[in-house]
């Protein structure tokens, strides 16, 4: 009888200690696993980055020169006598325009008149009827930017028979301002004029040669 409560009470001590091994732990059951955070992926770029394009600062173009500062103060012309000479005692004068008025010429008396021969060149400086203390105004470059520029050469044959014949002529002016400082582009103009084959005799006394506004040669012709 003794042994048969020993073994019942061993059964019963089995029992409770399977089911204490198959109940969850109370303190585990309430811890909860927190989930794994992953620290945000870094893109990275391998595109170049482009700056801000700057601005370029516009260049300032210096203001050109006024032409109402410059007045012509010299003027000559040098005429190439083809074929047939000048003789001595024909008379040859010639005249400057400035625009559309005559400011100077060129003339001299009959005693210093000279032959030019054939095939030679002859340089022939201007008078100016005007200068700075006298109406200085007809000598400005702007009166040449209005209407250009021209010389008059005015022959009388000594007699009926004589003439003249002119192939080339170089019309040189020169301009400078108040301070004797030359025209940075017009400083000293060469206007020539070549192949004009004029020849002068009592019926075509004049030959003119003109400018345009820019003191580029535009036309020779025979005035009678």
């Amino acid at each position: 009888m003794r042994k048969l409560i020993i073994v019942i009470g061993l059964a019963v001590l089995q029992a409770i200690s399977v089911s204490a091994q198959k109940s969850p732990d109370p303190a585990k059951a309430d811890i909860k696993t927190a989930p794994v955070m992953k620290a945000p992926t870094r893109t990275q770029f391998t595109g170049t980055k482009t700056a801000p394009a700057s601005e370029t600062p516009k260049a300032t173009t210096p203001a050109g020169p006024n032409s109402s500062d410059f007045y012509l103060t010299s003027a000559k012309a040098t005429i190439y006598t083809g074929n047939d000479n000048k003789e001595q005692p024909s008379q040859m004068q010639m005249v400057i325009i400035l625009g559309k008025e005559g400011v100077g010429n060129y003339k001299i008396p009959t005693s210093q008149y000279k032959e030019f021969p054939v095939n030679s060149a002859t340089e022939f400086p201007f008078q100016f009827y005007y200068d700075r203390n006298y109406y200085p105004s007809k000598l400005c470059l702007t009166n040449v930017e209005s209407a250009g520029a021209a010389i008059s050469i005015i022959y009388s044959p000594n007699f009926p028979l004589d003439a003249w014949k002119i192939e080339k002529v170089v019309f040189t002016l020169e301009f400078r301002d108040g301070n004797g400082n030359l025209h940075p582009a017009l400083g000293t103009k060469n206007i020539v004029f070549t192949n004009i084959g004029a020849l002068l005799n009592e019926a075509n006394t004049t030959l003119v040669c003109e400018a345009d506004q820019f003191l580029f040669p535009a036309k020779a012709y025979i005035k009678k």
